[in-house]
């Protein structure tokens, strides 16, 4: 088995080349085929070059991977790995990838799993030996799992954490789980019943990271390198924080949204909730990862992982739109894996599909790479030619001032016991959905949401994100005619929402 599965991995390495293919058609076609997410039929077509975007999203450096058909098609970097200066990002340079960092954990346990090592969906509890979880009335009912964790069912707090600067005293895992100085987190706790519901949830995968730890007696970084890092030649990884000055030379340094630069004199910041968000790595290397999850769901002989486990992470859990690891949506042919990672300084993204192996890797140096994800998602979506490309063409549609104002205000919506109001809501306050008009147009703010986003008319009533299109709301008009209440949709989910009068 295991002299199989190396084999199978020398394969896919040979056949997946680290550097841009230049001859490619398709990489000219991605640079100069930036476009809007909806065009109006009938008007001149609005392209944008991938500079023009990063200079617009204040991004210095951005490094790309395609993967087809299960294998990397190219890769690619733009523009610097530090503002102003003459250090360009290529293939090699390494990024700071954020909550992307939890797959590779979620691989991890996946591994333990299919060895025989490691119960997915027995008590943590049995695992662990530094610490334990602790009891509450929640836990009583339901245990703790790392299906659960994995897949932010498990019902524990702490969404995300704060990154630490040059200088600042990294606290250990023991001290982030009990939010314990020099931690900046709350502790991590039980607050609903494991099962019951989805929240997002980085001190969950923390709570898995000790579980491997404690399981195998190994740190997890050295765990990530035995169970990763070699078997599938990510020679360019690594979840050591802060990570060692030998990698100064190739890496993307912090910066700000503005496109300055920060966590200097250093030029990037420490995670040490590792698994959590401390990945650094190479969108070629963590295409590797992804190939890897992919081939192990097909079934392919020497996979990382067995079947069985590749399906729990790629299939949902109950009260979630997550496996245990990645996020899931789409059906059939357009069924994708998908996840975002976001540190202070830095941006990223991945998605594959599962029907085709079609899939993209994208990292920034920069915050802007929010929004610019949206715009080369679907740049590489045309180049390619794939069919889940995000981009739509509609009627011009023109309101007057008094009809934007009639649909303005606020939205109240009414089934709170949703999945999608789950992924939403960041409080327990009702789930509200705010629309501004402006002369621009209409912009709406929801409470996960940073800031407004402009909405884009497709007719009257229905209308989509200006990032993208797989988010839409339709204004719903009462028995007077005027606007009273949204329906909006996101991956096949549906939320209904009432106007406050």
């Amino acid at each position: 088995m295991g002299m199989l599965r190396y084999a199978v991995i020398a394969s896919l390495l040979c056949a997946a080349p680290v550097h841009a293919r230049t001859q490619d058609p398709a990489i000219a076609r991605f640079e100069t085929g930036f476009g809007p997410t909806v065009q109006e039929v009938g008007s001149a077509q609005q392209r944008w070059t991938v500079e023009e975007r990063m200079a617009f999203w204040n991004i210095p450096g951005v490094s790309i991977v395609v993967i087809r058909g299960g294998r990397i098609a190219w890769a690619k970097g733009y523009g610097t790995r530090r503002a102003g200066r003459n250090e360009p990002v290529d293939a090699d340079t390494l990024f700071s990838v954020g909550s992307l960092s939890k797959i590779g954990a979620a691989m991890m346990a996946m591994e333990l799993g299919s060895a025989g090592r490691l119960d997915i969906d027995a008590d943590v509890n049995m695992y662990l030996k530094r610490w334990t979880v602790p009891r509450s009335p929640y836990t009583s009912v339901r245990p703790i799992t790392m299906r659960g964790l994995l897949s932010h069912t498990a019902g524990l707090t702490v969404n995300g954490f704060d990154d630490y600067a040059p200088g600042e005293t990294l606290p250990t895992l023991l001290q982030t789980l009990d939010g314990a100085g020099p931690a900046k987190n709350d502790p991590v706790r039980a607050f609903y019943t494991p099962g019951s519901g989805s929240s997002y949830s980085g001190g969950g995968t923390e709570v898995a990271r000790l579980v491997m730890e404690d399981l195998t007696g190994v740190p997890f970084e050295q765990l990530a390198s035995d169970l990763l890092f070699r078997p599938l030649g990510m020679t360019a990884s690594t979840y050591v924080n802060p990570l060692p000055e030998a990698f100064a030379g190739r890496v993307a340094k912090a910066h700000d949204a503005k496109g300055a630069e920060r966590a200097l004199p250093r030029g990037w910041e420490a995670m040490p909730e590792i698994a959590a968000s401390g990945l650094w790595t190479t969108p070629s290397d963590y295409a590797r990862l992804m190939i890897a999850l992919y081939d192990a769901a097909r079934g392919k002989p020497g996979a990382l992982i067995d079947p069985l486990h590749a399906r729990a992470m790629l299939t949902e859990v109950a009260g979630s739109r997550t496996g245990a690891g990645p996020f899931l949506r789409g059906e059939g042919t357009r069924r994708q894996f998908y996840h975002s990672g976001s540190n202070d300084s830095y941006r990223a993204w991945m998605e594959m599909n599962l029907a085709t192996g079609d899939g993209l890797v994208l990292f920034t140096n920069s915050p802007g790479g929010s929004k610019f994800r949206y715009e080369v998602a679907r740049a590489i979506a045309k180049a390619e030619n794939w069919t889940t490309g995000d981009y739509l063409e509609a009627p011009p549609v023109r309101f007057g001032a008094g009809e934007l104002q009639r649909i303005a205000g606020d939205y109240v919506v009414s089934s709170a016991d949703t999945i999608l109001s789950q992924r939403l809501r960041t409080t327990n306050q009702p789930l509200r959905f705010r629309i501004s008009a402006d002369d621009k147009g209409l912009s709406l703010v929801s409470a996960a949401d940073s800031e407004p986003m402009r909405l884009i008319p497709l007719d009257p009533n229905h209308f989509v994100f200006e990032r993208t299109s797989g988010r839409r709301i339709e204004i719903v008009n009462g028995y007077d005619g005027q606007p009273s209440g949204l329906i909006y949709r996101e991956d096949g989910l549906v939320l209904e929402a009432t106007k406050s009068k």
